[in-house]
């Protein structure tokens, strides 16, 4: 009854997207349509080969390292942060 779209598209914030495409549980068309919603200044990143809970340490590691990397450079540019 309340479609994401709505409230997604109404976002007045940074936002990134983690999704790997080979997710069983949740389909890579549902980021893509988040993807497609949201308004700039968005990112999207492929989690290449990941399951959807990011039980394989390596690929929790590289989301860990490209959120914190894609957070400290908004902190940086809003709030003037040098990490």
């Amino acid at each position: 009854n309340h479609p994401p779209e709505h409230w997604l598209a109404e976002l007045k914030c940074d936002v990134m997207v983690l999704h790997s495409p080979l997710d069983n549980i949740v389909g890579i068309e549902n980021a893509e349509r988040i993807f497609k919603t949201i308004k700039h200044p968005k990112s999207f990143i492929s989690l290449r080969e990941a399951d959807h809970l990011l039980s394989r340490t390596d690929d929790a590691a590289y989301a860990g390292r490209i959120i914190g990397a894609w957070a400290a450079s908004i902190l940086a540019r809003k709030y003037d942060y040098k990490g």
